[in-house]
């Protein structure tokens, strides 16, 4: 709750003004590129995305999208908590930035549902849509 407050304060200085939470939000599930993530930091990073997106402004939401691939990757994850807490991220950006989150998943994870030979996989895109449909639209300004 005090972290969404700070974000909507920061508003489109947020990148700038907390270099460091952008960092260990957006930074720790970029780097699931080069390595596996430990899950307790995937966690952590997916947890303070969730709770910060629905209180950036446009200019910093633009940039928090940028961030669905690492997500889509950690849907993907066998750890069934960080498949969890990834569907949640997905939940808050959809609910901030319906459209590009939702062509997002249809293009790249509803396939998911296809892999006959990862229930892994299936389960990812299961947890992503429903997080997705059951998250309730911002407020109309």
């Amino acid at each position: 709750m005090a972290l969404a407050q700070l974000v909507k304060q920061l508003g489109d200085r947020l990148v700038d003004g907390l270099p460091a939470l952008w960092t260990e939000v957006v930074g720790a599930l970029q780097a699931t590129n080069a390595a596996p993530l430990p899950a307790d930091v995937a966690l952590r990073a997916i947890e303070q995305l969730a709770a910060t997106a629905t209180a950036t402004v446009p200019a910093v939401q633009a940039k928090l999208l940028t961030i669905l691939p690492d997500l889509h990757r950690l849907l993907q994850s066998p750890p069934a908590r960080v498949r969890f807490v990834a569907a949640r991220a997905v939940a808050a950006l959809a609910s901030m930035a319906v459209a590009p989150t939702m062509a997002f998943v249809l293009d790249h994870t509803l396939p998911l549902l296809a892999d006959a030979g990862d229930a892994t996989h299936r389960r990812g895109a299961i947890e992503a849509l429903y997080g997705a449909r059951t998250t309730p639209a911002p407020p109309q300004s």
